[in-house]
């Protein structure tokens, strides 16, 4: 295990730029060891995980924890969470699904994808947050 100062880099996969405002502020509340990267769709998540187009000179580590949104235009997030838990080099990569689904079936099909977590962003930003810096402390 590292050490316990020692910067964790999230991945967030988010869509909406007044979602990435929000997930980042609640981030920076949770964590002062958590450093966010965003890509604002399933096609760049993909690329930065598997270090490819602009990002295949990334030398960071794969990221602690990945946030990821369900509902995004092209690449979804059910097809980042697929190709990632069918990757041997990522498969071990915790994804928190972060969305404003309600809907069961999303949960149930989140799940059944390999994704370790399941976060409804339309509650209180209070439990949002709170609900934020369990995760991280869980998976990050």
């Amino acid at each position: 295990m590292g050490a316990k100062n020692e910067i964790k880099n999230v991945l967030l996969v988010e869509d909406e730029q007044h979602d990435v405002e929000l997930i980042c502020r609640a981030m920076a509340e949770c964590s002062r060891s958590v450093h966010v990267d965003v890509s604002m769709s399933g096609g760049d998540a993909l690329d930065y995980l598997f270090r490819r187009a602009a990002h295949a000179a990334r030398t960071t580590p794969n990221p602690a924890l990945v946030l990821l949104d369900l509902k995004m235009a092209e690449t979804n997030g059910f097809e980042v969470l697929r190709q990632v838990k069918s990757d041997p080099q990522l498969r071990s990569v915790p994804i928190v699904v972060v969305t404003s689904s309600v809907e069961e079936i999303d949960m149930v099909r989140s799940y059944a994808g390999g994704a370790n977590s399941f976060l409804v962003k339309n509650i209180d930003y209070k439990q949002f947050v709170d609900a934020l810096k369990r995760i991280v402390l869980l998976w990050a």
